[in-house]
């Protein structure tokens, strides 16, 4: 009971990193299922911040490719993600 209690302690402090490293472990592990170049469009995009024409033009592919990319990418995520994950993969990168 103690050791619930520390974990509880810190307004859940711990139990909050934990979750936050499993999510971004999984977030990763479903990226590297993914092809390199989806995987490229889609770090730059949501890690990265950048939008598609930039991304565009670092890549020199077309924009219309890259929005194509990151939609695959998102509805890759969307179906191997819990809807718990997936929601917070919305807040975290698209706010």
């Amino acid at each position: 009971m103690e050791q619930y209690k520390l974990l509880l302690g810190n307004d859940g402090k711990i139990i909050k990193d934990l979750y936050t490293k499993d999510f971004y472990k999984r977030l990763f592990e479903l990226l590297e299922e993914i092809p390199a170049q989806r995987r490229e469009v889609f770090v730059h995009s949501f890690i990265q911040g950048m939008k598609a024409k930039e991304i565009a033009e670092l890549m020199d592919i077309p924009q219309r490719t890259i929005e194509s990319h990151l939609y695959l990418a998102v509805k890759y995520l969307k179906k191997r993600m819990s809807k718990k994950d997936f929601f917070l993969l919305v807040l975290a990168f698209c706010l």
